[in-house]
């Protein structure tokens, strides 16, 4: 790639081999400013220095679902939703201008009240959490759940029984 990013910034790159593992190796990578190399670097896939196989890591996060009820009525709450807070954000430091940058994922419910958070969530980590819904008390808590690495891709919580204001 060309960089056309102006004086200084930071590029990604990925290196993509059909949604497969890159095969066991080691890779090179040279950053060339006008055809002259400045910097090299090489890693290692596949394998520790050790030469035993690398772990192999889980692909995915983990995904939650379940559902908003009315606590009254036990029915499922429509519209309503579940805000994952990134690790180490509380909820009182939420900022409606940097939801963006906060959220580590979002669920919408449907008309029966059942939700799935999208992105995916990381493992091993613990994060607060917000349900809110039109017309009921906000939930909100801080550190509410832990994502454990031997969690499996999806989760599903016990239903969330909502007061209504």
């Amino acid at each position: 790639s060309s960089w056309t990013y102006g004086a200084k910034g930071t590029l990604y790159q990925s290196i993509h081999y059909g949604g497969d593992p890159l095969p066991t190796g080691e890779y090179g990578l040279k950053l060339t400013v006008g055809g002259v190399v400045v910097q090299t670097g090489s890693a290692l896939i596949g394998k520790t220095a050790s030469g035993q196989p690398t772990p192999t890591p889980q692909q995915k996060g983990v995904t939650l679902s379940g559902y908003l009820l009315d606590a009254d009525t036990g029915k499922g709450i429509a519209g309503g939703y579940i805000l994952i807070l990134k690790p180490g954000i509380k909820v009182r430091q939420l900022q409606q201008d940097k939801l963006a940058q906060q959220l580590a994922a979002i669920g919408e419910t449907d008309k029966t009240g059942y939700f799935r958070t999208t992105p995916p969530l990381a493992r091993g980590y613990t994060y607060s959490a917000i349900a809110l819904a039109e017309g009921y008390k906000t939930i909100a808590e801080d550190d509410a759940l832990t994502i454990e690495v031997s969690d499996p891709d999806e989760v599903e919580l016990d239903p969330i029984r909502m007061v209504k204001q």
